[in-house]
């Protein structure tokens, strides 16, 4: 049977002994980046099975830290301690599943669990939720990188090496009652609860991150109609906007810089003049203006540019391969935050508003002659009025 067209239909069961309070705090999601992590094979992992085989799909690290899933359907569950290494960057969509996932969110809740086995029942009742929540995570993770896709019921998850079983009979979900290994006849119908996590929770969930844009692909960019307008003893430009791509404005730290400027020169961010702190520029919905002297405009124009730099910040997701040596190349994934420098110029032009300029010389031109014709009816009337 093709790899392409597996996914286990069990639903995810916890451990003999539960999950302990430490590992409630592992995480996919991490403030830095570690070079590498040690997976542990212990009563924490969980287990999916092809045919004679057994995989780890949720491991932990060796201090509890960090919560590992597999990603490339070739995790066995034979060797302890494996040596994860950082390796490649991963699709930003990978990124975005974990962090719109188990443990980071949890995507359903009041999910309950009911089993006949006295040992599990308690592990059912206590964990049926978390159980849920991994199995849409570990499924949306394999779904997005093509390792599966479609629901098949020929697997199932397990427990830890001592209890090769299901740890819940059944679960219960907004009132409905699923068995936790549907009847060949069941499976893809509406009966089975691995293909209602499936169509309403995967699906969804990897269609999302296969249309969020990679913030690591953001672009700065200006926008002015560059039209200026003559203000007493200065060209004023018109509102300047810069504009990141993907939406991480909020998060870039934006340093400008002006090029071939005329002397005089000032930067404006609404009524805040910020020529002399350029270094750190908060980007407001205002936007920006400049001023430039008359006086330092020769033949009616002058060219100069305006640069901006900016950091964004963002979250990436990296695959941890196995470098132990084993003959296998098990992997995992976490993610982190990373940085990236962009940059973006506009060249402006200072073109003199004629229709403006026009405007207020044929009026300041109407007031002298105004004030001419005042002079001659003065002169006109003084020497009447004297004979």
């Amino acid at each position: 049977m093709k790899l392409s067209k597996l996914l286990f239909v069990g639903i995810l069961s916890v451990l003999v002994f539960g999950v302990c309070s430490n590992v409630d705090a592992a995480s996919t999601v991490t403030d830095q980046l570690p070079d590498g992590a040690i997976r542990s094979r212990d009563v924490n992992s969980l287990y999916f099975t092809q045919g004679e085989g057994n995989y780890i799909i949720r491991g932990f690290s060796r201090d509890n830290k960090y919560l590992l899933y597999d990603i490339g359907f070739n995790n066995p569950d034979t060797f302890d301690g494996l040596f994860l290494i950082k390796d490649k960057r991963l699709d930003y969509g990978v990124a975005y599943i974990l962090k719109n996932a188990y443990p980071t969110r949890q995507l359903v809740s009041g999910v309950s669990g009911d089993s006949t086995t006295p040992e599990l029942e308690s592990i059912c009742n206590d964990n049926a939720n978390e159980m849920v929540n991994i199995f849409i995570t570990q499924n949306a993770l394999w779904y997005y990188l093509g390792k599966i896709d479609s629901v098949y019921s020929d697997n199932m998850l397990f427990t830890n090496d001592a209890h090769r079983t299901a740890a819940c009979d059944k679960y219960i979900y907004n009132g409905t009652t699923y068995a936790s290994i549907p009847t060949a006849s069941d499976h893809k119908t509406t009966t089975d609860f691995s293909k209602l996590l499936w169509d309403t929770y995967v699906v969804k969930l990897v269609n999302e991150a296969k249309a969020v844009k990679d913030p690591a692909e953001s672009t700065l960019t200006f926008s002015t109609d560059n039209k200026w307008n003559l203000e007493g003893d200065h060209y004023k430009s018109d509102a300047i906007h810069l504009n990141f791509a993907n939406g991480t404005s909020d998060s870039a730290n934006i340093a400008l810089s002006l090029e071939n400027a005329p002397a005089g020169t000032r930067v404006y961010s609404g009524n805040n003049d910020i020529t002399d702190n350029l270094s750190n520029v908060t980007n407001t919905a205002e936007g920006m203006y400049i001023t430039v002297p008359t006086s330092e405009v020769k033949n009616g124009s002058a060219s100069f540019s305006l640069n901006a730099k900016a950091t964004i910040k963002y979250d990436a997701a990296y695959k941890y391969l196995d470098k132990s040596g084993y003959g296998h190349q098990s992997s995992s994934v976490l993610v982190g935050p990373e940085s990236k420098d962009i940059s973006g110029t506009l060249n402006l032009t200072i073109v003199p508003d004629t229709a403006s300029i026009i405007s207020k010389s044929i009026y300041f031109i109407g007031f002298i002659i105004l004030l001419s014709g005042a002079g001659l009816i003065y002169a006109n009337i003084k020497p009447r009025n004297q004979e």
